[in-house]
């Protein structure tokens, strides 16, 4: 009977060994798979799609064409009206930082420019009041030589294309200058009496435009850019150097911008910067 009652013991401790190896081990075992939480980065790009988050540097050039529009005043009130269109290269620099949010994407920008726009003119005007003869004559230059902004950017991306409009400050080194003379001729002949005038000014105004991007690698990004700008009037006084008469003259003009340029910037990669910030 003992031997008999201990071999039922040994079988029961084989077959629980036996059972337990048939058992799945906890030992390591895989971790579920996890939902994202809907608080994730709503910036997140699915695999291989182009990423526009990150700060960027890079250059641009163009054309840009200037409106002013002016008017000449006198003791006796208003004596002609000029519009002046200077025009020619612009080239610059820019940079700054995107932000998406699924496939919108917020911007800020910052850029300086060199410009090269100038134009000259010669303004003359006659006016006859009873026996006398008003001749009006104002030889007029306007430069623009630099200018910079600071814009925000509001885009809508497809994959690698972006797609955007933009507004904010903008402020724009402007010279002048008129060399201005009257004769009168007639019953009261009198003159000639000249002046001149030379203005040099920083003037703040705002832009809008619009533009796309194409990034042809993972950090290359091709642009093209349009702008309008406006930056208000000013108003200058003549200095005369022969008479009296031209002292009291002023010029006050207008000054608006259309610009429209090709760049290219280099996108840093988020990633990369990361171990850099993390310093600070």
């Amino acid at each position: 009977m003992y031997r008999s009652l201990t071999s039922a013991v040994v079988l029961s401790m084989v077959s629980g060994v036996a059972f337990a190896a048939d058992l799945p081990s906890r030992k390591n075992a895989p971790l579920a798979p996890t939902t994202p939480s809907a608080y994730s980065h709503a910036t997140s790009a699915p695999v291989g799609a182009f990423v526009w988050d990150g700060f960027y540097v890079g250059a641009h050039a163009g054309y840009g064409l200037e409106q002013i529009d002016g008017t000449e005043s006198g003791a006796t009130g208003t004596l002609q009206t000029y519009s002046i269109k200077p025009r020619g290269f612009m080239g610059g620099v820019h940079g700054g930082y995107n932000l998406t949010f699924g496939s919108f994407l917020a911007g800020l920008e910052a850029d300086l420019d060199y410009t090269a726009f100038k134009k000259s003119a010669s303004l003359s005007t006659v006016t006859v009041s009873g026996g006398d003869t008003t001749t009006s004559i104002t030889d007029a230059s306007a430069k623009s030589d630099y200018q910079g902004s600071i814009v925000g950017r509001l885009g809508y991306t497809l994959d690698n294309i972006l797609v955007y409009g933009l507004g904010g400050l903008a402020a724009a080194h402007n010279k002048a200058s008129y060399d201005g003379s009257v004769v009168v001729t007639g019953t009261n002949p009198a003159g000639p009496f000249v002046a001149s005038l030379t203005s040099s000014k920083i003037k703040i105004g705002w832009t809008v435009g619009a533009g796309a991007e194409y990034a042809f690698t993972n950090n290359w990004i091709a642009r093209a850019e349009y702008r309008y700008a406006d930056f208000g009037k000013t108003s200058d006084t003549f200095g005369a150097t022969t008479g009296v008469f031209a002292a009291a003259n002023s010029v006050s003009r207008k000054i608006t911008e259309h610009t429209i340029n090709l760049g290219l910037s280099y996108k840093f990669d988020t990633t990369s910067l990361t171990p850099l910030l993390a310093r600070y």
